[in-house]
């Protein structure tokens, strides 16, 4: 994929999920239950990301919203992290890793008297064929020794892999669940098929919530024909 290619889908990307009510629908259907129910949903805010893209090279392929916890005495943050990827490269664990301690230190100097948040990173992958990366820093680094193991870090990411999922399978209100179902489809060959049958009923629906329906579906025709 060329840079240019790249920059256009991460772009719809972080156009669609800087949409906060997008992003919310996003957290509530794919983030565990166990986590969705703890999280202090009238306190989800997006974080800025310049800090992230100046130390790794302008990437602007993630979105970061935070929130409150629930029922603690002190102020606990939740950082909510998603990266988009339509390729699964090996070190992507790795990659993660570092997105967390960036993350981790912005959240110092922007909170400095609350404790060092949780970050839940989280992944929508929509690639030719199935992920195939490694899901935890002990795998990718290929630690396999039970004594070598507490000395390295381990955590592992979210990963909604939508090559491996139907339609019918796809969550979300209706913006959002377009959003998805062109993600999945964008190679698809068939995808002019696709737009007759599936969307442009949806995207009915969507432009009778006036200016800004319209605004999202002139984004999706804007993808659609560059991509």
């Amino acid at each position: 994929m060329s840079d240019s290619q790249d920059q256009i889908h991460n772009n719809f990307f972080h156009y669609q999920f800087t949409n906060p009510e997008t992003a919310l629908d996003y957290f509530q259907n794919y983030c565990p239950q166990s986590l969705v129910n703890v999280i202090d949903w009238s306190t989800f805010t997006l974080a800025p990301t310049d800090f992230t893209q100046k130390a790794l090279k302008n990437r602007r392929s993630d979105v970061i919203y935070y929130a409150q916890l629930k029922g603690k005495e002190e102020t606990v943050y939740v950082h909510l992290h998603l990266e988009h990827q339509k390729t699964s490269p090996k070190n992507m664990v790795w990659r993660l890793l570092l997105y967390m301690a960036l993350i981790w230190m912005q959240h110092e100097k922007q909170f400095p008297d609350t404790p060092i948040s949780l970050v839940f990173p989280m992944i929508i992958y929509h690639g030719k064929s199935g992920w195939n990366a490694p899901m935890t820093l002990h795998e990718f680094l290929g630690v396999t020794d039970p004594l070598l193991q507490p000395f390295i870090p381990n955590f592992t990411y979210s990963l909604l892999d939508l090559t491996g999922l139907s339609d019918e399978e796809i969550q979300g209100k209706l913006l959002l669940e377009v959003v998805l179902k062109i993600l999945k489809h964008i190679d698809d060959q068939g995808i002019s098929d696709y737009l007759l049958d599936e969307l442009i009923p949806c995207w009915q629906e969507l432009s009778e919530d006036g200016k800004t329906g319209l605004e999202y579906i002139e984004s999706m025709l804007n993808y659609l024909y560059r991509a």
